[in-house]
């Protein structure tokens, strides 16, 4: 699964996003550009769904 964030995000609000991933099991993967910051989420993402990631803040 792939997470695209806007890359001003606060790399504060970075981390709340990749410690979630973690704490759900999964490793993650950042690439980090100009405009965008871009999370592979390596893992079973089924338990994803259910996490509303665009509301992290």
């Amino acid at each position: 699964m792939i997470i695209v964030m806007n890359g001003k995000t606060d790399d504060a609000d970075v981390e709340k996003v990749i410690q979630k991933l973690h704490e759900m099991g999964h490793k993650v993967h950042i690439s980090r550009g100009e405009r965008r910051i871009i999370l592979g989420v390596i893992g079973d993402v089924e338990n994803l769904a259910s996490v509303p990631f665009y509301a992290f803040k």
